[in-house]
């Protein structure tokens, strides 16, 4: 049997109920990676968390998700079932989906980290960001090797390789990028590619070498010196 107490619609109230703390997990998957959102589960019920979803891209994933009782809801995306090739037409397309969860999440005055199914979550996220109080946003990188082995931000080393969507903590005061990243996905949600268009706002007129107000030098101004930056360590 299914235990409806699992199933959401995703809104202020479901956020409410599951992240009453204001800080809340999110991921998604499709049908042919269920087994990669029970193993994303398991590791934060280790870490006793419950203030997490799991968005389901498809009928058949919801009705995965709902078997293994895990806290999900639709997205209701019309994006077919099996696997979405890297750089596909359908790959392209959650980009605008994924972008609505972290717009919409924000404006409700949440704290927010968003992964990829396949990016595990080891550790409580938000004690980590909370050391850095200023941060609009911090992201990983696909920079290859630690720049830093004191359990801190990357070094500026890294933050000129390209920002990795994959694991995400945001924070309301990125919404003027957030919005402006939803708007020119919107514009051409089947060419434009969210990650890499993340990566050119994120850096428009930035000023990476001005450590003036930081409370870390290795924050970084970011979108328009409008907010600050940071790149997770590899070892988060």
């Amino acid at each position: 049997g299914i235990s409806m107490g699992f199933t959401f619609d995703f809104n202020q109230n479901t956020l409410q109920h599951v992240a009453p703390h204001g800080q809340i997990v999110l991921t998604f998957t499709n049908r042919v990676r269920l087994d990669f959102a029970e193993t994303w589960v398991s590791h934060l019920r280790r870490l006793r968390m419950t203030n997490y979803l799991v968005g389901a891209t498809d009928e058949r994933a919801m009705a995965g998700l709902q078997k293994l009782s895990l806290q999900c809801f639709s997205m209701k995306t019309n994006l077919p079932e099996g696997e979405w090739p890297w750089g596909s037409p359908s790959f392209k397309s959650l980009g605008p989906h994924k972008i609505e969860l972290i717009f919409k999440t924000l404006k409700w005055g949440y704290e927010l980290v968003i992964t990829d199914i396949d990016a595990l979550v080891l550790r409580e996220p938000f004690a980590y960001m909370r050391r850095y109080p200023s941060a609009s946003f911090l992201t990983t990188s696909d920079h290859l090797a630690n720049t830093t082995n004191d359990d801190g931000l990357e070094t500026h080393s890294a933050i000129h390789s390209a920002f990795n969507i994959g694991f995400m903590f945001f924070r309301n005061s990125s919404l003027p990028l957030i919005e402006e990243w939803r708007k020119v996905i919107r514009e051409q949600p089947r060419s434009r590619w969210d990650q890499g268009e993340f990566n050119r706002l994120a850096r428009l007129k930035w000023d990476p070498r001005s450590t003036k107000g930081l409370d870390d030098p290795r924050l970084f101004w970011a979108y328009k010196k409008m907010m600050i930056g940071g790149v997770l360590p590899l070892t988060l």
